[in-house]
């Protein structure tokens, strides 16, 4: 469970990038789906090992392209 996470209901995903998750070798991880509070947003979290995952947080979707991170 992810707190603060609210997906995009699957009637709105027209056009939305598919929800990805990204892990190191380490079993970091960090994962990006569209956001259900704004068409215009995505959410993140990261998973640390050891500790869990982070409060997912909102960031807006550029025109060019939508907002990624990495993990470290």
């Amino acid at each position: 469970m992810m707190p603060g996470a609210l997906p995009r209901p699957p009637s709105r995903l027209a056009g939305a990038a598919a929800p990805q998750l990204h892990m190191d070798a380490q079993g970091n991880a960090f994962a990006q789906w569209p956001s259900g509070f704004a068409d215009n947003e995505v959410q993140t979290a990261r998973y640390v090992a050891g500790r869990g995952w982070t409060r997912a947080l909102s960031e807006p979707v550029t025109a060019s392209a939508p907002a990624t991170s990495s993990v470290q």
